[in-house]
């Protein structure tokens, strides 16, 4: 009993770290985006003119550049715009990505987003891939992260699996993302997975007539303590 209250004890210590390390992360990012906002557009970090705002945006989305005058990469200008998001809904109730007052900046923003993947900007530096041997240690029962008879530890391993199998884009979304972000399907052969019930891809960097989701599914493990269809 005593080793599960401590291995709990742990499992908050670890969700409080993570916790506090992202919020700084999201605090840095959404300074750096309104930073570079104010710096092409003037006194935008207190307009609440949802018009001028709209189309200041849309100038900013169009011309972004680095402090070298080089173009953002794709990735970058969806960072920037998620921090500028969070600025605005926060200080204002504004969401500059959703509100149907702000479409003409996000049209602008679509096709600037197009622009730099046919230029070749839409490429990520991805992290050295999680090898095996690391993955078997997460399950081998040697460390509590994902000790899955306490919440915490429940947590940090279907957070773990979702960022994994389905965020393409890192935690860029993860706040937003709810239970019904996610959806349970069954395939031809009888497996069940689990996707997002909107592509990520389409939702951000393209219209698609069909509404097609193309991404990632995350499949169940039959028998596997470790499924992670049966942990979500």
């Amino acid at each position: 009993m005593a080793s599960h209250d401590s291995a709990s004890e742990e499992d908050l210590e670890i969700a409080r770290i993570l916790d506090e390390r992202h919020s700084k992360n999201t605090t840095k990012s959404t300074k750096t985006a309104l930073k570079a906002f104010v710096k092409a557009a003037g006194n935008v970090a207190e307009l609440q003119d949802k018009e001028v705002l709209d189309k200041s945006l849309a100038k900013f989305y169009a011309n972004a550049e680095k402090k070298d005058g080089s173009k953002y990469k794709a990735n970058a200008m969806l960072t920037l715009r998620q921090g500028l998001r969070r600025h605005y809904l926060d200080k204002f109730g504004f969401d500059i990505v959703n509100d149907k007052s702000f479409s003409y900046s996000t049209k602008v923003f679509k096709a600037a987003v197009k622009d730099l993947l046919r230029k070749g900007l839409g490429s990520v530096k991805h992290h050295v891939p999680i090898t095996r041997a690391d993955m078997s240690k997460l399950y081998s029962g040697d460390t509590i992260v994902f000790y899955t008879d306490t919440p915490n530890g429940l947590l940090n391993k279907v957070w773990f699996k979702i960022m994994y199998y389905l965020c393409r884009r890192g935690q860029e979304n993860l706040r937003a993302m709810t239970t019904e972000t996610f959806d349970i399907s069954t395939d031809s052969s009888g497996k069940r997975y689990i996707h997002h019930k909107k592509d990520e891809l389409d939702k951000n960097h393209r219209d698609t007539s069909t509404g097609a989701v193309t991404q990632g599914r995350m499949y169940e493990l039959p028998g596997n303590p470790a499924c992670p269809v049966t942990s979500f």
